[in-house]
């Protein structure tokens, strides 16, 4: 405070009073003591201030123009102070298309500039009301969809899907999972079970061999496309032979070999005297890796086999 004091004293040698009396008034030292630490503007740095204000980002035209009115107060424009404001709004608004509607206005006053200032104003604030309620809607409707969709896959998950029929690679056939008629059966060519042998992967072995699919698929009509036998003979392997009767001469054959389609030579019929009996019509028949066994005739017979008769129907190849 003594520091303080000693440059007061000094500043106030300097003061001038109107008279002698005036020093030792408080209010008349105050008002020197103002003066000298803030001196007042002058004129001509608040114009330079006033023509370079420029509304800034994130000030609204309102605030730009009560601003300018307190400035022009300390330019002393007098009776130009109107046209002055006017003409600042038109230079310094930051919206080029108000710019241009200040602008086109013949007779404009700075009445009629801050009512389009006003307005435009109004009219940019509405239209980001009403586009923030469009986003908000948009919005909501994205989340209402993502929410059905999200609602419709729960729903088709929870849904039984319907049971299709497809191509089995076990069985030839088409039909629904679970219900292969391959399945529990062996394989003739591999041994393996669960398919036929018309489907085998395995390479077969290099013997004469012909095959039937299934028992209940074969027909002893004439309607049949194709037959397939199940016997197999292979070179070292032999089977039980039995004696059957068959037109009244005995002959040796093979035992049950699970095939419903049998073989014999054109020289068996022959000598049986069955030639007569057979007929050209019938399925073709085809071997294990889907080649045509070329045959000649067909023909059913009944044989007899320890005196009880039974029937099959005969093949005969080339």
């Amino acid at each position: 405070m003594n520091s303080l004091s000693s440059l007061c004293l000094i500043i106030v040698t300097t003061f001038t009073f109107t008279g002698k009396e005036d020093a030792n008034k408080f209010e008349d030292v105050e008002a020197k003591f103002e003066a000298h630490f803030h001196p007042r503007n002058t004129e001509v740095i608040d114009s330079y201030k006033f023509q370079a204000r420029n509304q800034v980002p994130g000030e609204t035209l309102e605030q730009f123009i009560t601003d300018l009115k307190n400035m022009v107060k300390r330019c002393n424009y007098g009776d130009q102070t109107d046209r002055m404001v006017r003409n600042k709004i038109v230079f310094g608004v930051s919206d080029t298309r108000l710019k241009e509607r200040l602008l086109r206005e013949q007779a404009l006053t700075l009445v009629l500039a801050v009512t389009l200032c006003n307005a435009a104003e109004t009219t940019s604030n509405n239209l980001l009301i009403m586009q923030n309620k469009t986003e908000e809607k948009l919005e909501i409707n994205a989340l209402k969809s993502r929410f059905r969709s999200h609602h419709d896959k729960s729903a088709e998950k929870n849904e039984p899907k319907e049971r299709k029929q497809f191509d089995c690679t076990k069985c030839g056939t088409k039909h629904l999972g679970g219900q292969c008629p391959a399945f529990g059966c062996t394989c003739l060519n591999c041994g393996k079970p669960n398919h036929y042998a018309k489907l085998c992967r395995t390479k077969p072995n290099k013997i004469q061999q012909i095959y039937e699919e299934d028992a209940s698929q074969l027909v002893e009509s004439n309607e049949a496309k194709s037959l397939f036998l199940g016997a197999v003979q292979q070179k070292g392997h032999t089977r039980k032979l039995v004696t059957v009767e068959i037109n009244g001469q005995s002959i040796t054959m093979k035992a049950d070999t699970g095939a419903d389609v049998n073989v014999l030579s054109l020289k068996t019929v022959m000598k049986l005297g069955l030639m007569a009996a057979t007929t050209k019509e019938g399925p073709d028949l085809y071997g294990v890796s889907d080649e045509k066994i070329e045959h000649l005739r067909r023909v059913r017979i009944k044989c007899f086999y320890k005196q009880k008769p039974h029937h099959y129907s005969e093949r005969k190849p080339v």
